[in-house]
């Protein structure tokens, strides 16, 4: 615990090992990152009439409060009888195999589903040789949706 560090202190120290802190900090600490995305996001939403409050308000609110998030309505409901509204595919019905999606011949995209090994992976024969593999818990809060707040 008196060693502990946040996440961009561990990936910058990351970084800098492997010879790229700089490309990978951009010139910027913990804070400034953390200003600077929320301005990308305050931009973002105020092209859609969505104000939000300056980092300064953020940061001593300590949250951002915003109207709840509601369902697709494009939302396809599956039945049956797809004549009422038939999926977008060439029969109108979910297609297991795609005949279109085969003749593109693509080696890594079979007209199917299938397991297609990951160039990387833990259990790829390439996993022991002296390569990096980062396995990290996910914490349960950043798990669970808050529809009025996130911290």
């Amino acid at each position: 615990m008196g060693d502990a560090r946040n996440d961009f202190d561990i990936f910058a120290a990351l970084a800098g090992r492997l010879g790229f802190r700089d490309a990978f900090t951009e010139g910027r600490g913990e804070m400034e990152w953390l200003r600077h995305l929320y301005d990308v996001y305050r931009q973002q939403a105020s092209r859609f009439g969505i104000e939000r409050p300056d980092f300064e308000g953020f940061w001593q609110a300590g949250y951002r409060g915003g109207p709840r998030a509601r369902p697709l309505r494009s939302a396809v409901r599956l039945s049956c009888r797809p004549e009422g509204r038939p999926l977008k595919t060439p029969s109108g019905r979910i297609e297991i195999y795609s005949e279109r999606v085969a003749s593109f011949g693509y080696d890594d995209c079979p007209g199917h589903p299938t397991w297609m090994e990951p160039a990387e992976w833990l259990g790829s024969r390439n996993a022991g040789a002296g390569r990096l593999h980062l396995v990290s818990n996910q914490r349960r809060r950043d798990c669970m949706a808050s529809s009025t707040t996130a911290r």
